[in-house]
């Protein structure tokens, strides 16, 4: 395969969606300035590749404001600590969503991590 994206084949279906809710979807994709089409795509591939696995996975999310106070009791030392602890267990979460740990998932992790530690 060369370094172009291969092309997924695609289907049309219809689905019945509550006019509310379109009109919802409609207004943030002009805010993310893509199509609505697109918008929904990203919708389902966030949740097949996501929101499937992460309940069975154990995992949730904490806001980032609730996080800041947890990690604000702790010493750079335990900050440290934890972060490896994570780092560890995110290869493992990898594996179990995935199947694999790939370069794109260590990336993911990576970021994760350094959101969460440097930027609070």
């Amino acid at each position: 395969m060369s370094d172009e994206v291969q092309k997924q084949t695609t289907e049309g279906i219809t689905f019945r969606i509550p006019s509310s809710s379109i009109n919802l979807l409609r207004e943030e994709s002009k805010k993310k300035q893509i199509s609505l089409n697109t918008l929904i795509n990203q919708i389902i591939r966030e949740h097949l590749d996501w929101h499937t696995f992460a309940a069975p996975a154990g995992l949730f999310y904490i806001p980032r404001s609730t996080m800041s106070v947890v990690l604000s009791k702790l010493t750079e030392e335990e900050i440290s600590e934890l972060a490896i602890i994570i780092a560890k267990r995110d290869i493992d979460i990898g594996l179990l969503l995935r199947g694999e740990f790939t370069l794109i998932l260590f990336e993911h992790s990576r970021k994760l991590v350094t959101n969460i530690f440097f930027r609070l």
